[in-house]
């Protein structure tokens, strides 16, 4: 088995179970489906669940980094969150991230007028 086949079967599984996710958390997991042809919009989660964008988006943070939950989010039709299935949905959303993240660190270079090994504080990246 290849390593990004043990990380996913490492986030597939939630970490916690149901008794220690606060109501909302129980909520958006209910909510959401599988695979990113059925991805739910930010919007209409929030509105399910009651609270704003900012605290959904919050609270599926909370649910990949605290529960370990394997949810994907994608900016195409639909756009919205979705429980990852299989080893391409986490390829798509890696990428995806890690594009986002390293377009963020060249412009954050850009703004100070630093390197980006400046950014990270070492001398080669």
């Amino acid at each position: 088995m290849n390593e990004q086949m043990d990380i996913f079967n490492q986030i597939e599984t939630p970490r916690r179970g149901v008794s220690t996710m606060a109501s909302e958390e129980i909520r958006v997991v209910s909510l959401l489906r599988e695979g990113k042809e059925n991805a739910r919009g930010v919007h209409w989660l929030a509105e399910m669940v009651g609270v704003s964008d900012v605290k959904l988006r919050e609270t599926v943070r909370h649910l990949i980094g605290e529960h370990g939950y394997c949810i994907g989010s994608r900016t195409g039709e639909p756009a919205g969150y979705y429980l990852i299935t299989d080893e391409s949905e986490i390829n798509e959303v890696y990428r995806s991230l890690r594009h986002r993240g390293i377009s963020i660190l060249v412009r954050a270079s850009k703004l100070k007028r630093i390197s980006l090994e400046e950014v990270f504080g070492q001398g080669t990246l």
